[in-house]
């Protein structure tokens, strides 16, 4: 079970509606961190795409080596893919992708969305049930984890993923016409 972090003003605590407050909102962090681990893993195709081609033991030693989450992160695996993308290539799958400047995008809004479910604070008000993360980019925020707002975080990350896995299946079809 996952702890509650921290709350705020516990006059009038109703535990039922904090519990389902709660509730919600853990629901909605596992499935962003679901859907990013998702994403990263076929990001880690893409890039392996880019860097070593279709031959499997130097496709899985480069995700072992320098791919592994230990050495190279989320974050990192998005600078790379932006570098890539951005720079003149013979892959024609990499430059239909430096018109997708919304979806890159999109994908370093989910890596901070993750970062901040999987490693920041969850409150929740106890007088009005509502859970609100908060985090630190670039200076202490704060979102209210409402359904809408969950449900938008999550379709954009759905949205993120199709684009990544189109990358990987555009970059298979080259490889396949070059050899």
């Amino acid at each position: 079970m996952w702890r509650i972090n921290r709350f705020v003003d516990g006059n009038g605590l109703d535990q039922e509606s904090v519990r389902q407050s709660y509730e919600m909102a853990k629901s909605f962090r596992a499935e962003v961190i679901d859907v990013a681990t998702l994403v990263e893993l076929e990001l880690d195709d893409v890039l392996c795409d880019f860097f070593v081609g279709s031959e499997f033991g130097f496709r899985e030693r480069f995700k072992s080596h320098i791919l592994s989450t230990e050495v190279c992160g989320l974050f990192q695996k998005w600078k790379i893919l932006r570098s890539a993308v951005n720079t003149k290539s013979e892959w024609s799958t990499l430059a239909k992708a430096q018109k997708d400047t919304a979806l890159i995008k999109e994908l370093k809004s989910l890596i901070s969305f993750r970062n901040s479910f999987a490693h920041d604070e969850l409150v929740v008000d106890a007088k009005s049930a509502v859970c609100t993360l908060s985090y630190f980019e670039g200076e202490r925020k704060t979102i209210k984890i409402t359904k809408k707002i969950a449900l938008s975080i999550i379709d954009e990350a759905k949205l993120v993923f199709q684009w990544v896995a189109g990358l990987h299946y555009a970059f298979e079809g080259e490889m396949e016409q070059r050899n």
